[in-house]
């Protein structure tokens, strides 16, 4: 179907905004026939220009979806008849055992493929890339890969030198999961196998993604279980009596001064208003935390209140009641 010179111009004025609400004219088309083509366009209520050149589409009926430019302007979006985009580039293909690249690939290597994923056993003799075959030193499937494809990064148990099973880092990896009593060796960065100081998988990890916020307890160095501090965390959940004695914060340990879990918490996230009872120096458990809306009228005006948590520090106010140590910190 071809489109018409309206819709055209449209999709080209939010190709090239590159983030738009897409709106049609209720009143225009009021007495146009309904066609698929008019439907699939006003599907789409939001549109945005991703870093490789396609599209993150949020449909109407709440189905998202990632598509060309090719595909927006022949309405093959939200409920069009989708094709789907070309494959990933290919950036070699990977041969067992043979030094001409003869019989099948083993495997092909694409700007998408998963390197780590491959197995680190099975033999690569040769590989086909830039247009011709190459005699590589006799390696296996993973390293040849890695070869074509360096980037990545990932972590390596009992092997100076990356083999067996790897553990990948990626943006999204949270390294304070990962075991602090498993070994690694080596880990994979900046297209290189590197011998690391032996170690664990959670402080190798943390060299090649060092951010990141974390309490540890009874260790200096940041060893043993994590508990990991993100923006989200509830410093004034966590324990006040469980004790912690180093932090992870900056992309490095330090050793602090021995205290409890939610104190350490608050050293490395301070935000957050609270009151305390029977407490002038903000312990035990909270008896009311103060968020933004919250309606301090709802609390008692009888219970106690000693001391407050507020600007990232415990203020021992004069003794009152609860609604009314609220009312101080409620924003002006």
């Amino acid at each position: 179907m071809r489109m018409s010179q309206r819709i055209l111009s449209k999709i080209l004025a939010l190709v090239a905004v590159g983030a738009v609400v897409v709106a049609c004219d209720a009143g225009a088309e009021a007495d146009a026939p309904a066609t698929s083509e008019n439907a699939q366009i006003s599907d789409i209520l939001t549109m945005t220009r991703r870093a490789d050149g396609q599209f993150d589409v949020l449909c109407a009926d709440g189905s998202r979806a990632v598509v060309t430019a090719e595909q927006i302007a022949a309405n093959q979006v939200c409920g069009g008849p989708v094709t789907p985009p070309p494959p990933a580039s290919i950036r070699g293909r990977i041969f067992g055992r043979t030094d001409s690249c003869d019989g099948d690939p083993v495997a092909t290597v694409r700007d998408d493929t998963d390197c780590f994923a491959l197995s680190a056993s099975a033999v690569a003799w040769s590989v086909w890339k830039d247009g011709r075959c190459v005699n590589i030193s006799d390696t296996n499937v993973r390293s040849a890969c890695l070869a074509l494809k360096p980037e990545g990064k990932a972590v390596f148990g009992r092997s100076d030198s990356c083999e067996g099973d790897a553990v990948q880092v990626t943006s999204e990896t949270n390294c304070f999961a990962l075991s602090g009593s498993a070994v690694a060796w080596s880990v994979w960065k900046d297209g290189r196998c590197v011998n690391i100081s032996d170690t664990n998988q959670r402080t190798a990890c943390l060299q090649l993604k060092p951010e990141g916020l974390a309490v540890f307890g009874r260790s200096d160095s940041c060893e043993g279980d994590a508990t990991p501090i993100t923006p989200e965390t509830d410093c004034f959940s966590l324990s006040a009596s469980e004790v912690a004695w180093s932090v992870w914060k900056d992309g490095r340990c330090v050793n602090i001064s021995d205290t409890n879990k939610r104190a350490a918490c608050l050293s490395l996230q301070p935000s957050g208003r609270v009151i305390f009872g029977r407490s002038d120096s903000c312990e035990g458990e909270p008896v009311a935390r103060i968020t933004p809306g919250f309606d301090c009228f709802t609390l008692s005006s009888s219970a106690p209140a000693w001391s407050v948590w507020k600007d990232g520090r415990c203020v021992n106010i004069s003794d009152t009641n609860v609604r009314a140590a609220c009312l101080q910190l409620e924003p002006q």
